[in-house]
């Protein structure tokens, strides 16, 4: 969710999201959080009772392949929140998605869910299977603190 807000250094309304909120704010900061703006999750890992314990997350610079991303376990829980469009994506690499889609796209099926990204609405397209879609971007947190120094150009 987004709301308009002015800023009077530039003179102009800028968009205010979530993030701007909680994740850069200055009151916001917490010891045990760590924004990468600079990568991406490629896929959520599981354990053995298929409970949610983990990521792989890669640099968005393409410099590490997919199979050595970086792997991070959560010690409580694993949130997936990257939007409509970047959740379905994450789900189908992880092996969470239709058995059909997973197979045509080499991924293992770990649950067979029908619903992982059906009826998503991008533009005109029409019903598509999320693996479909090129150019989503996927969740950016994990880790342990965050360095304003280095946040991401709005």
């Amino acid at each position: 969710m987004y709301t308009i807000w002015y800023d009077p250094v530039t003179k102009k309304n800028r968009r205010s999201s979530a993030a701007d909120g909680y994740l850069w704010a200055a009151s916001q900061q917490r010891a045990k959080l760590t924004v990468l703006a600079t990568h991406k999750v490629d896929r959520v890992l599981f354990g053995r009772d298929m409970t949610a314990n983990g990521v792989v997350f890669l640099p968005t610079n393409g410099s590490v392949p997919p199979e050595r991303g970086i792997e991070a376990f959560a010690a409580k829980g694993v949130i997936l929140s990257a939007g409509s469009l970047a959740s379905a994506p994450i789900l189908e690499r992880s092996g969470v998605g239709k058995a059909s889609v997973l197979k045509s796209a080499g991924i293992k099926t770990l649950i067979d869910l029908p619903g992982v990204g059906i009826n998503l609405n991008v533009s005109q397209l029409p019903d598509m299977d999320s693996l479909k879609l090129s150019g989503t971007r996927s969740m950016r947190l994990t880790g342990n603190r965050i360095n304003p120094e280095r946040q991401p150009t709005r």
